[in-house]
């Protein structure tokens, strides 16, 4: 009989503090005289509500470890790189007592937060660092970004266990890079978006655009020439991506600014002893 792995689970806990929080908040209209409304959220309840979904996720996959990941603050190295990203976000629409149920989450459920990066960073780090690849490990999100890291990956609300393969981890990568992310408002390609992208680079060779001449043979326009565009099958992804940003009048140094923004951090792209991201660069 095979020995059986050991499991850790990688739970993106921002999307879990984030329910938990809006969940026990509650506005209190008081009556006349005062004319005013309050709000109040049970901390305690709050708590619980993280807790018995980590209980519930352990069980259902017999996990020996776990790793709450959640960001450390609402910004990043990517608004620093980016200021409008996740721009599209208002403060005013976050539950009260959500940062201090992320330092809850911390202290007491496990939980790791890196300075400067989000969740999603600190599971990519974690699942490709070297230390546990022997051990079986699962990512437990929401979020379909995270099909950008190699591995396991459960999403709890479809009941959908994904092996994304480090191919279609690649793939779903640069699909990322050419579309942008509305919810995290960064633009990617103008006009292409994430359906567009699979169907350009998830064939078997990717597709890109190049320029040509047309010569006009009739009308009014008879011998003149402008430029237009073909598709075309590229050696890499990299170089279709950069042919159709320069489509749009745009460089490969912008498609590089919308791939940093997609890429999420492994291993080899964060420097622990000086707490430096390396950020990605096409190779």
């Amino acid at each position: 009989m095979a020995k059986r792995k050991r499991t850790r689970l990688l739970i993106d806990g921002d999307h879990i503090v984030f329910a938990a929080a809006a969940a026990v908040e509650e506005v209190i209209d008081w009556p006349e005289p005062h004319d005013i409304s309050t709000v109040w959220a049970d901390r305690a309840a709050a708590c619980e509500a993280v807790e018995k979904y980590v209980e519930r996720m352990v069980e259902e996959f017999d996990a020996d470890e776990v790793l709450f990941a959640v960001s450390n603050s609402s910004t990043t190295f990517r608004h620093d790189i980016y200021p409008d990203y996740k721009g599209n976000r208002p403060a005013s629409g976050r539950p009260i007592i959500l940062r201090w149920l992320r330092r809850w989450a911390v202290e007491n459920m496990d939980g790791k937060a890196i300075e400067n990066l989000e969740a999603d960073d600190v599971i990519g780090i974690s699942a490709t660092h070297p230390k546990w690849k022997k051990w079986r490990q699962v990512i437990i999100t929401e979020d379909k970004d995270l099909q950008t890291i190699p591995g396991e990956v459960f999403f709890p609300k479809s009941d959908e266990l994904l092996k994304v393969s480090p191919d279609e981890a690649e793939l779903h990568f640069y699909c990322q890079a050419l579309a942008g992310d509305v919810v995290d408002n960064f633009p990617g390609c103008p006009g292409i978006g994430m359906q567009g992208a699979q169907e350009l680079l998830g064939g078997e060779e990717p597709v890109g655009i190049e320029p040509y001449e047309h010569t006009f043979k009739r009308g009014p326009r008879k011998g003149k020439t402008e430029t237009r565009w073909k598709k075309t099958p590229m050696d890499t992804y990299w170089d279709a991506i950069v042919s159709h940003y320069e489509r749009n009048d745009l460089t490969e140094e912008d498609a590089i600014l919308q791939a940093r923004l997609a890429y999420i951090l492994q291993f080899e792209n964060y420097d622990f002893k000086k707490g430096e991201v390396k950020l990605w660069e096409p190779t």
